[in-house]
């Protein structure tokens, strides 16, 4: 009778840690699924282009042109990995996080919005045109 039960806990402890380690592994790959949907559903393309700062004078407006790959400034790659996330637009250069919102749904502005000492707006150049005839 006793050894009977020690293997019934050892089943059960052992159906236990495999239902555990399953449920774990199904989060983890649903998170790595969930992050693909993510990714695909708000692509870069719609952000590609040059973005004008606004509100300042032509001459100081600083451009940000975003590549499919690549984010430059002043004619310098600056990095050649950024995040978009359908709302936030982030990069890091040199240490610094640089992170924007986008100001509306069809992504033609965007804030930066750290560091947050200054906080300009910018325009997608070409696609604001178009949006606005």
């Amino acid at each position: 009778m006793i050894v009977a039960k020690d293997k019934k806990k050892i089943v059960e402890w052992s159906l236990l840690t495999f239902a555990l380690v399953g449920t774990i592994c199904v989060a983890v790959l649903y998170g790595f699924l969930y992050h693909k949907a993510q990714s695909a559903l708000s692509p870069k393309k719609s952000i590609i282009g040059d973005w004008v700062e606004q509100n300042v004078a032509h001459y100081a407006a600083m451009t940000i042109e975003i590549r499919k790959n690549a984010i430059v400034i002043h004619g310098h790659t600056v990095t050649t990995d950024y995040d978009f996330d359908g709302v936030y637009l982030s990069y890091e250069v040199g240490g610094i996080e640089y992170k924007y919102k986008m100001a509306d749904n069809s992504n033609t502005e965007m804030k930066l919005i750290t560091p947050s000492y200054y906080n300009p707006v910018y325009r997608l150049s070409g696609k604001y045109k178009n949006n606005i005839r």
